[in-house]
């Protein structure tokens, strides 16, 4: 049985959030351990 729409459009906006914040800690974790100039995105400090 498939969920009504509503519930899908709820439960994809979810999933997205939850992998753009997923992707951010990755990135955050590889920026801190290892600092590569000019890879692009913010850099801490």
């Amino acid at each position: 049985m498939l969920p009504d729409p509503e519930a899908a459009a709820i439960l994809q906006v979810l999933e997205d959030a939850e992998i753009e914040r997923t992707a951010r800690a990755l990135r955050e974790r590889y920026v801190i351990s290892e600092p590569s100039p000019g890879w692009g995105g913010d850099q801490p400090g």
